[in-house]
């Protein structure tokens, strides 16, 4: 059986941290009027950011991506697809906005 110490080791050699930059919290994860559904939200995103990241091929550094989303302020008005960039750096994988 593995000590956590091992485990953490592992998990950081195999799987280096997630950063998700603070306007792809705002427009993909955070809403305020039902704050019950954020971690349905947080889900969706990592689901969909690995699924596109498992898509790619091998050496990618980068890759774009999205999905649709109710908009977090309720404004109909606005797209429901968000677009967005996964991208590998040496000490984690960032989300971001595609601009």
């Amino acid at each position: 059986m593995m000590d956590n110490e091992m485990l953490t080791t592992v998990t950081q050699v195999v799987m280096p941290a997630v950063a998700i930059e603070e306007p792809v919290w705002l427009r993909v994860v955070s809403y305020p009027s039902a704050p019950e559904y954020e971690t349905e939200r947080f889900h969706q995103l990592i689901y969909q950011a690995f699924k596109a990241w498992s898509a790619a091929k091998p050496g990618t550094c980068e890759v774009t991506f999205g999905f649709f989303c109710l908009p977090h302020n309720g404004d109909m008005k606005v797209p429901l697809w968000q677009a967005l960039r996964l991208k590998y750096e040496p000490d984690r994988l960032l989300i971001a906005l595609d601009a």
